[in-house]
């Protein structure tokens, strides 16, 4: 979508995203309009790429409503053409489009200084003021000027973007935490799974999203797996399946490395289970982070945007925040690896102390009160009847100490399947 009001901006181009910070668009505004005084330009356009995933955008001053805004967009090669690192005059603009064979341009711009937005060697755009008042030329005089407040919007720019880029950290440090603390929290294990993936998906403004575990990975069996959680796309359906470990689950299980890709139903090995193949093929940025804990691969989250979606999606940074969040749910489920074990620990000492200790007691118990009968002599008679007094109250404590191991046995005993989307 293009935009080119009086004054104002709006984004060129580009999936629908969160618009740029209101300050960056103020700041912006008050260069462009300071650029087109200070160099007595009757238009000023700023086009560049900002920080929010809006695209290009034009911020405009003293643009008639009837010009097209694709023409300025057009604008943005001509410092190429004219082979200019840095700020570049064009006295006929009309004269050196046709030399260059563009076509016309339908608005009355004639003569044109343009700087590109530069900071270090990153490009953003470019920053244009056109038809110098009193019909003159732009001079070289004007350069300077123009140069500063390029370089000023280019200042912003990164601001801002510093800014943007320190907030979505904040936001999946965030969900981080809160993901870690539902896992570990003593709500139900298949309900805590539903949560922690919900707010996998709204953190990451994806589509689809799965806690996906391996249950059987061994060298003698092709292995398995179980979507334990998932959220988004078909997610109903997908909910508690168990499937071969095939395609790229598997290769992520092998290696332990990640799978990133714009369009991953492109990737080499792509193979979704059968159970997950319409809901996978609807794809296109996805990401297969692996849950890896002291050395072994639990399983996977699996992220992923419709096809079409901007490959922003899986750019650099946002793959590391969420390996980030990868990290702490297996470092999450470990630990209740861990706690499992220990139940389980406790749940085989509580049968053995029952079936085998306490029955052993009762058995020695009863051997004692058949023999105490058999003694004549009162002192020996009353010694013995002192241990079965002792045995009666090992075995109660005996008892209550298996009564509480069963206690201790976390909410989940069933090991749910995980929740989808509501």
């Amino acid at each position: 979508m293009f935009g080119a009001e009086a004054g104002g901006s709006r984004p060129t181009a580009g999936p629908p995203s969160d618009e740029p910070a209101p300050d960056l668009i103020i700041t912006l505004r008050s260069i462009v309009r300071s650029a087109a005084e200070q160099v007595s330009g009757h238009y000023a356009v700023l086009a560049a790429d900002l920080p929010g995933d809006g695209g290009m955008y034009l911020v405009t001053c003293g643009l008639p409503e009837e010009a097209d805004p694709h023409e300025w967009c057009a604008l943005e090669g001509t410092g190429n053409l004219l082979d200019s690192a840095e700020v570049f005059r064009v006295d006929d603009l009309a004269q050196l489009r046709a030399r260059h064979g563009l076509p016309p341009l339908t608005s009355a711009l004639t003569t044109l200084i343009g700087a590109p937005i530069r900071l270090d060697e990153q490009l953003y755009g470019y920053l244009y003021v056109a038809n110098k008042r009193c019909s003159g030329t732009f001079t070289s005089e004007d350069e300077e000027p123009v140069l500063a407040m390029a370089t000023a919007a280019a200042a912003a720019i990164e601001n801002a973007r510093l800014l943007s880029l320190e907030h979505r950290r904040q936001q999946w440090l965030e969900a981080s935490l809160e993901m870690t603390r539902v896992l570990l929290s003593d709500d139900e294990r298949s309900r805590a799974s539903g949560v922690a993936v919900r707010l996998l998906q709204d953190v990451a403004a994806a589509d689809f999203a799965a806690l996906v575990l391996v249950v059987d990975n061994t060298s003698t069996s092709e292995g398995a797996i179980a979507i334990d959680a998932v959220s988004g796309i078909d997610a109903g359906r997908l909910l508690g399946a168990s499937e071969r470990l095939q395609g790229l689950s598997a290769r992520v299980a092998a290696t332990g490395e990640r799978v990133i890709s714009p369009n991953i139903t492109e990737e080499p090995g792509f193979d979704p289970p059968a159970g997950a193949v319409k809901a996978m093929s609807m794809l296109g940025p996805a990401m297969y982070l692996p849950l890896t804990a002291a050395g072994e691969v639990l399983g996977l989250l699996i992220i992923g945007w419709l096809r079409g979606a901007s490959p922003d999606h899986v750019a650099p940074t946002e793959v590391g925040l969420a390996e980030m969040i990868a990290g702490q749910v297996a470092l999450a489920l470990h630990q209740l690896q861990a706690r499992e074990m220990v139940t389980d620990d406790r749940d085989r000492i509580a049968h053995d102390l029952d079936e085998t200790t306490v029955a052993r007691l009762v058995a020695i118990d009863a051997h004692l009160a058949d023999t105490v009968k058999m003694i004549s002599e009162p002192g020996a008679r009353d010694r013995v009847n002192a241990a079965i007094d002792g045995l009666h109250e090992a075995n109660q404590q005996l008892r209550a100490a298996i009564t509480t191991l069963q206690r201790r046995r976390p909410p989940d005993e069933d090991r749910g399947r995980g929740e989808g989307a509501p």
